[in-house]
């Protein structure tokens, strides 16, 4: 929410944006031949006179979706949903991204809608072309090559009527047909993998660039015949990839601070500060020896700070952290 990017369509683009989202939008250039109407995504007018923070989960995913190409984490659909909650926002993404395009918005919303298309991780994952940038966004959205509505978006693109940050949401809002269920039923799937993130391992898992793409990668297989009833079995699996690759990378990093700050006493053969042995026997060359004592190591190092002795040998507090968190993961 550092950078603020203030929308200004012309009244020719107003309407048309308005003409897109009845006709194209993000969805198919055609209907089937049996269709009687065309299907948007509907914008329902909320009866609930009180909403609660759950009431703008379901927009909250969109708009990740939109722009990450992924699930919310717990922390991130919370405080969104707060926000959106304290100033009134649409709950819902149709009615969301109208009253962006026509100014509608307050502005504290205004500036959160911005800072997902402007932030660091949506620009890494739209870079290139404006072209690339709609092909990119058709291919997350709706697992899918982009039809006839590309050229009007890159067209708009490239003439700075529009910015990305607005087009993304803009292009979701509008779909239609088989996309609807796309959309639909990769909502369903963000939200069931927030929710599975009830552990410290699948929340300190669900953390950086590698573990955002295995789960792109796992909303890209959700279509529009997708059956809701498969989405936790391919989450677990999704998940337990990640919190496995979490206490992998998590061990070998307690194996190289072990080897760095406390294998040079804690050897058969130590290699300095004046001992001749490891003391009290302690000795931390193999993992075997350092499993066995790793709630030892925990508490000297990492709650109490006891060790390294008068931290001879300059452990971090960042070192003493991921020790910590080696032993929420169990020690693996």
């Amino acid at each position: 929410m550092k950078t603020s990017i203030r929308l200004a369509l012309t009244g020719a683009l107003v309407g048309a944006l308005s003409l897109l989202l009845a006709s194209c939008g993000g969805g198919n250039t055609a209907p089937p031949a049996n269709a009687q109407a065309p299907r948007m995504l509907a914008a329902v007018q909320s009866s609930v006179q009180v909403r609660t923070r759950a009431d703008y989960y379901d927009v909250i995913q969109h708009i990740y979706l939109a722009y990450f190409g992924r699930p919310a984490d717990p922390g991130g659909l919370d405080f969104y949903a707060g926000h959106f909650l304290s100033h009134n926002a649409p709950n819902e993404i149709v009615g969301l991204a109208g009253a962006y395009r026509n100014g509608a918005l307050d502005p504290v919303i205004v500036d959160v809608v911005n800072s997902f298309g402007t932030s660091a991780e949506s620009q890494a994952l739209y870079p290139g072309s404006n072209d690339s940038f709609v092909t990119a966004v058709y291919h997350n959205l709706y697992s899918r090559e982009p039809d006839g509505g590309k050229s009007f978006w890159v067209g708009h693109l490239d003439n700075h009527d529009i910015t990305r940050a607005d087009a993304a949401i803009e292009i979701m809002a509008g779909s239609q047909f088989a996309d609807v269920d796309v959309i639909s039923h990769k909502a369903g799937m963000a939200a069931a993998f927030t929710s599975s993130l009830n552990s410290d391992a699948a929340r300190a898992a669900y953390s950086g660039l590698d573990a955002n793409v295995v789960v792109r990668n796992l909303l890209l297989t959700v279509g529009a015949s997708t059956d809701p009833a498969s989405y936790q079995a391919s989450i677990d699996i999704a998940l337990n990839t990640l919190i496995n690759t979490l206490k992998t990378n998590t061990l070998n990093s307690v194996l190289n601070i072990i080897h760095l700050r406390c294998v040079g006493c804690h050897s058969a053969h130590p290699g300095g500060f004046g001992y001749t042995a490891a003391p009290l026997g302690i000795m931390f060359d193999t993992s075997a020896q350092i499993h066995a004592r790793a709630e030892d190591i925990y508490q000297n190092a990492f709650v109490s700070q006891f060790m390294p002795f008068g931290n001879a040998t300059h452990m971090t507090d960042d070192e003493r952290a991921v020790i910590g968190a080696w032993h929420d993961l169990g020690s693996p």
